[in-house]
């Protein structure tokens, strides 16, 4: 079988990462597969081209992902700073011409958002005949126009449901119209008629969460968890980024492109760690907490109380992996994952993780055997959590647990749930 992907991005986000991980899974199964992304930025892999190449199609690509944002700002009363939590999808590239979308036999879409594929171009795609299977990230191909139906009152998180039945009065652009921009991209999206696509969430709780869309058939949504390379994620030597610390410390690290993102609930943490230290001061006194990612508000850390060691932005994989070979724990305070791929990647390394019961990490973590689960932004049950892990993660056979506990995310078990989906898509 020939699969063609279609992904913006072919690196520097989640999606994009997971996307190649799993191309690459599927080409050492014997799936024959392409990818074709917005440009092309990786010209030593044959398997992946882009579709805007030169100075001028750069440009009107440039053009296209601004006029977008543009629309955006006007309709969300010139909110800047929430022009990138909706995508709308009016503008794109047309792919439907080009050779690997002729010769495929399943198209698979991926994140496709910021001026890749519009909705009208994912509408001739599906009208080719050919099976459509879309990878869920986030949420918006079953949404109006967001990637997650949640917003943050303070710190505290609501979800919306608008999603279930017709949007509308959308809080991510501020709006208070009934039939707001939000509410007319859900009524375009309903024309690609969605009973022909199969949608393939990172996880169960994904899952869940886009089966109560008023786009989706129930039917046709098949979980297939992100995967990761073992060949680079495994217990390896020192980090040199820690090496500095004292003998005896024990790194607890959290992990994110942007650490104080809002969603991923840097002001839990602090709180979760404040609570730990009153509770737990033996163990304080050697922690280090280790923001590993760019922290763009200078005193996001100044009240806690625990020392720290910042590390910025690592992409280096291997490097990322001997880091969290060196730490003790791993933690997730965000207010939602939908997967949870610093978790598993922790784990790989021997690292026990703490998280919040809410998203993907549900599917990733076992109770007491690689880590704990406590109920959502529960700060006192994350820090007895975080004892714990600790006594986990300084444990031999407690690394070895963790190692263990991610065999069903190995790249052979991935591509082989991903490659039983396209059999029932094309029904071999």
């Amino acid at each position: 079988m020939k699969v063609l992907f279609l992904s913006t991005f072919t690196s520097g986000g989640g999606a994009a990462n997971a996307a190649i991980r799993l191309m690459n899974a599927l080409r050492e199964e014997g799936v024959d597969v392409h990818m074709l992304a917005l440009k092309e930025s990786m010209p030593a892999n044959r398997n992946v081209t882009g579709v805007v190449c030169g100075k001028w199609q750069r440009i009107k690509a440039f053009v296209r992902f601004v006029f977008e944002r543009l629309q955006i700002l006007l309709y969300n009363g010139f909110h800047w700073k929430d022009i990138f939590k909706v995508s709308i999808a009016s503008t794109g590239c047309n792919v439907v011409e080009h050779e690997w979308v002729q010769k495929a036999d399943i198209i698979h879409l991926h994140w496709i958002n910021q001026g890749f594929l519009s909705i009208d171009q994912i509408e001739r795609l599906a009208g080719l005949g050919k099976p459509v299977v879309w990878s869920l990230h986030d949420m918006w191909p079953v949404t109006g126009i967001c990637h997650l139906p949640l917003y943050l009152k303070g710190n505290r998180p609501f979800f919306c449901h608008g999603y279930e039945q017709r949007c509308g009065r959308c809080v991510q652009i501020h709006s208070r119209r009934e039939k707001d921009l939000s509410y007319r991209i859900l009524q375009k999206k309903k024309r690609l008629e969605f009973d022909s696509f199969y949608f393939v969430p990172v996880s169960n709780w994904l899952a869940g969460m886009i089966a109560k869309s008023v786009l989706v058939n129930r039917e046709k949504i098949y979980v297939v968890p992100n995967t990761l390379d073992t060949a680079i994620f495994k217990p390896c030597e020192s980090s040199q980024d820690l090496s500095n610390l004292p003998p005896g410390a024990i790194p607890l690290v959290l992990s994110a492109a942007r650490v104080d993102h809002e969603l991923k609930g840097l002001s839990l943490c602090v709180a979760a760690l404040n609570e730990f230290c009153k509770r737990y001061p033996h163990w304080a006194s050697l922690c280090y907490f280790v923001p590993v990612g760019d922290l763009r508000n200078p005193h996001c850390l100044d009240e806690l109380d625990m020392a720290v060691h910042r590390i910025p932005k690592v992409s280096d994989a291997g490097r990322l992996a001997a880091i969290y070979s060196s730490a003790v724990v791993t933690l997730s305070t965000s207010y939602v994952e939908t997967f949870g791929q610093t978790l598993i990647e922790a784990l790989a390394c021997g690292c026990p993780v703490v998280s919040f019961d809410f998203g993907g990490q549900t599917d990733i973590i076992s109770q007491g055997v690689n880590g704990y689960l406590v109920n959502a932004y529960d700060i006192s049950a994350m820090a007895d959590a975080i004892a714990k892990a600790i006594e986990m993660g300084l444990s031999e056979n407690g690394r070895r647990l963790c190692i263990e506990s991610i065999r069903k995310f190995r790249s052979d078990v991935v591509a082989s749930s991903m490659i039983d989906v396209y059999k029932k898509v094309l029904k071999l």
